[in-house]
């Protein structure tokens, strides 16, 4: 595959990927100004097809997520694609998930939580756009272009290496040896399944 068109797939992947996640934050939002969002549709019933296809949506974008992102997964994938596109193809999919999640959500008869003081939902609409704040800059903290693969495939280095700065968020908060003895303990896809020295 040519650089042009490597490069190409990859600006186009990266546009996908970043309009997917804003739909997703947007649409989670519940904004009444936008056409779309979790509570814009009519109430369904709490029927058997409604279920399934919402555990579908969340089933099938677990397991890309868990499974794409496993170096097994990557080498076999790279037997078939260029690797220079390998993680593009991982952001154009998370991408047209995201979409899904917004386009086949199925409405379920109920309420989780509601309120109608103004304080409240000041303060909860505040909150979900201060986290979502703080989950993009940690994407640019460790350089968002080399997450989405942005950099990779614009200088057909798959393997191009990225310094990790310690900065801002990453500077007052880290896992640490807990995280990394969790890992180690817990398996991180199939429950119960034996455990290794490492765990993905």
């Amino acid at each position: 595959m040519s650089k042009l068109l490597v490069s190409l797939f990859g600006i186009f992947t990266y546009l996908v990927g970043l309009a997917g996640l804003t739909a997703f934050m947007l649409y989670l939002g519940g904004w009444s100004f936008l056409p779309l969002h979790i509570n814009s549709q009519p109430l369904g019933s709490a029927g058997t097809q409604a279920i399934l296809i919402n555990l579908l949506i969340i089933l099938l974008f677990g397991l890309h997520h868990s499974l794409a992102a496993r170096s097994s997964f990557k080498k076999k994938l790279t037997q078939i694609v260029p690797a220079a596109v390998e993680r593009s193809i991982y952001v154009l999919i998370s991408g047209l998930f995201m979409f899904a999640f917004c386009l086949y959500w199925q409405p379920i008869a109920g309420k989780v939580w509601h309120t109608d003081n103004q304080v409240a939902v000041i303060i909860l609409r505040a909150l979900h756009v201060f986290g979502w704040l703080i989950l993009v800059l940690a994407t640019f903290e460790i350089d968002l272009f080399h997450l989405m693969e942005l950099k990779q495939s614009l200088s057909m280095n798959p393997d191009e290496d990225h310094e990790f700065n310690v900065i801002f968020l990453y500077k007052i908060a880290r896992f640490g040896n807990v995280y990394v003895d969790y890992k180690n303990r817990v398996p991180a896809v199939i429950p119960f399944w034996p455990m290794g020295k490492k765990q993905g």
